[in-house]
């Protein structure tokens, strides 16, 4: 009987094993992703990878597992695996948004533009108000402009590049500051977990003629054939052996990479590079800074200060601005509008110390990182709160590593404004605090489709240096820039006897604006023209007619000089005779309306008439209403008003190309009948207008002296 319950007690124990051994393995799995999740949700990708991959080996339709890793890879800035990641992921049922807008950044990323802007229209498609992915999806066509400018820049990889990362360069005396998370030269614990590589400190080189403009692919080549002033056998050491701690200076996981650095130490025989003084340099990151006007080290640090690290409520150590005084760097002030909630760093300065740009992720921004002034009255006062620096530089997307130039130029890193992928570098004007123009994007070679950021830029602004992340790491290159002029040169004749003619007004209008010059005695001109302009040239002389040629400077991209010739008829339509014009095209209209009355038609049949006898005449309606009713009211009334005069001039056969429009509301009365005043209805009905304003040749007669004409 014994026996026979051993038998059925193992029988049992058999038949069970398959499950108990498939709940082993199901809790072994479950137990390997929370453990994954950790690592990923810590930021250490490096780790969360190789978990990850386990994971997808055992389970390949684990679309979480999928989303951490695509999101992983990207972070470590491997490209080519995050693409594969993210197209795993798009052949899911249902697709998240976020998925499409990385997965087209990683295709920008690895330049392809036309597979990146269809997925930023599949993000578009549930996200429409996002302004950046809009401008985005139209990249591809955009692309050939940044290289437009590329025979203006030369640039090189510089001695400073180790394997490791070099970045955020900043002029310092006669040298240069940089941050450096390359190999220490002592043993050390301290490993950033997410990928694997030492914390940066900041370091310094002495003298700018110490840096060295080389190839590095010949650098490795000489080296690894020994050919080199030290005679030493520099060794690869890929022996494709699984890295353990023995093989680093850190106790810990060190990314490979870094033991083989084979072209640092060559370099490192002619360019000296040392650790900043003080008590700068941390056990976290030290990044990008700036010195200030009394000599003063203003960096960034992670939350961390006299031994003491501090973290969100998220858990996450933030980035902080820190302030080493001079002249020893070795008391160390927080900068007054530090978070441990969020990161504020990348300081830029002006030449007086007394405005400060800083990146930030701040609640209330435009998107993930934003850039703030901060002003003082003078280098030893407080710094005020930090400021947006506004929509024409903050986007939805991180604008980051600020730098100000000639305190008249703010270069900054976007991945928000349209650009070749990634981080690129972009110049806006500056007048004090406030930005001016378009972003303008460096373009190649400067930018790539990867990372290209925090650039230092010479006073007489023909050369400095920025970061590159185009050879796998964050490097620093040098550039010269050489730009190029576009100019015109002009000359106009008397159509008749072909004799110059002196004192001709140039009108020279790009856009809105207009600039004027006049002809020497010999009928000439000369002016500079700004690039990528479309420009149109008028010639006006009083006594003479008027005439106006068009010209572009898109496609020039070397010193060019452009001609233009003008030949002059004699006319009887003078300045003068323009001006005294103006006066009698004006008509009025009924209270609230907007149609033309009988007395204003027959104004009207004598400008038109005007304007088919002298095709070199354009007009300008511009209209105007009494105070009654409400400002925003009377707007749409003056517009409407326009639109009717403008209406009537096409019917009489004005080409619509010639009439512009404007409108005022009650903004520009001709008299004291404001709001809430009594006036007798004639002084009301001389508001209610519209002026008629000649344009000849582009140039507003209301802005011609005429006497500039004799």
């Amino acid at each position: 009987m014994q026996y026979k319950l051993i038998r059925l007690f193992s029988l049992m124990c058999l038949l069970l094993l398959p499950f108990l051994m498939q709940a082993q393995d199901v809790s072994n799995r479950s137990s390997l992703f929370r453990q994954a999740s950790k690592e990923y949700t810590s930021l250490k990708y490096v780790s969360a990878i190789r978990l990850l991959e386990r994971i997808l080996k055992a389970e390949p339709d684990q679309i979480e597992a999928k989303e951490m890793l695509a999101n992983s890879y990207r972070k470590i800035k491997n490209y080519e695996r995050a693409a594969y990641w993210y197209e795993q992921l798009s052949k899911a049922p249902d697709v998240k948004s976020e998925w499409a807008l990385s997965y087209a950044e990683v295709l920008a990323n690895l330049q392809d533009y036309t597979g990146s802007d269809h997925w930023y229209e599949q993000y578009l498609k549930p996200v429409a108000s996002d302004a950046r992915a809009a401008e985005f999806a139209n990249v591809y066509p955009v692309v050939g402009t940044f290289m437009d400018d590329r025979r203006s820049w030369k640039i090189s990889y510089t001695s400073l590049n180790t394997a490791a990362s070099e970045y955020a360069p900043t002029f310092y005396n006669n040298g240069l500051i940089f941050s450096s998370n390359r190999s220490l030269a002592k043993l050390s614990k301290h490993v950033f977990q997410w990928d694997q590589t030492p914390f940066t400190d900041l370091y310094y080189v002495d003298q700018l003629a110490d840096i060295k403009d080389v190839d590095p692919d010949s650098v490795l080549k000489a080296a690894r054939s020994n050919v080199v002033r030290s005679k030493k056998v520099y060794r690869d050491n890929d022996d494709d052996t699984y890295q353990t701690s023995n093989d680093s200076r850190v106790l810990g996981t060190l990314n490979p990479v870094l033991n083989r650095d084979t072209l640092g130490e060559v370099l490192s025989l002619d360019t000296k590079v040392k650790p900043v003084q003080g008590f700068v340099n941390s056990k976290y990151h030290e990044g990008p800074a700036v010195v200030l006007p009394d000599g003063s080290l203003l960096f960034t640090r992670n939350n961390y200060q006299k031994g003491k690290a501090s973290r969100s409520q998220e858990g996450i150590n933030k980035l902080k601005l820190y302030t080493a005084l001079a002249p020893a760097w070795d008391q160390v002030e927080a900068f007054g509008f530090n978070s441990d909630e969020y990161s504020t760093g990348h300081p830029a300065i002006n030449k007086a110390g007394t405005i400060l740009i800083v990146a930030s992720d701040m609640p209330g921004g435009f998107g993930g990182v934003d850039l703030y002034y901060c002003q003082r009255t003078d280098a030893k006062s407080l710094w005020s709160k930090p400021v947006n620096l506004g929509s024409l530089v903050n986007t939805e997307g991180d604008e980051m590593f600020p730098t100000i130039s000639q305190d008249s130029i703010l270069f900054f890193a976007s991945t928000g404004h349209v650009g070749l992928g990634g981080l690129d570098i972009f110049q806006i004007g500056l007048e004090g605090l406030n930005p001016h123009g378009k972003p303008i994007n460096l373009g190649y070679p400067v930018n790539s489709s990867v990372d290209d950021f925090g650039i230092a830029r010479s006073e007489d602004g023909n050369n400095g240096y920025f970061t590159s992340n185009r050879r796998g790491s964050d490097d620093i290159y040098s550039f010269v820039h050489k730009d190029f002029q576009i100019k015109v040169k002009g000359l106009v004749v008397d159509a008749k006897d072909n004799q110059p003619l002196a004192s001709v007004l140039i009108g020279i209008k790009a856009g809105n604006k207009t600039l004027t010059h006049h002809t020497d005695h010999n009928g000439s001109f000369s002016t500079e023209l700004s690039k990528k302009s479309a420009y149109e040239i008028s010639a006006l002389k009083e006594g003479h007619g008027a005439q106006q040629i068009s010209l572009s400077t898109n496609g020039i991209f070397a010193d060019t000089t452009l001609t233009v010739f003008f030949k002059l008829d004699k006319s009887t339509l003078s300045c003068d005779s323009l001006k005294q014009q103006l006066s009698s095209f004006v008509i009025h209209y009924d209270l609230d309306k907007s149609f033309i009355r009988a007395d204003a038609s027959k104004v009207m049949g004598r400008l038109a008439l005007f304007l088919k006898q002298n095709p070199g005449v354009d007009v300008i309606a511009a209209s105007h209403c009494d105070s009654r009713a409400s400002d925003t009211y009377n707007i749409g009334l003056s517009l409407r008003r326009s639109q009717s005069a403008k209406r009537y001039l096409i019917a009489k056969g004005i080409n619509a190309d010639r009439i512009k429009i404007e409108y005022f509301g009650e903004n520009k009365l001709l008299n004291k009948c404001l709001d809430d005043v009594k006036c007798p209805e004639p002084l009301q009905q001389l508001n209610r207008r519209t002026e008629f304003y000649l344009n000849l040749e582009g140039t507003d007669i209301r802005d011609i002296n005429c006497s500039q004409l004799q």
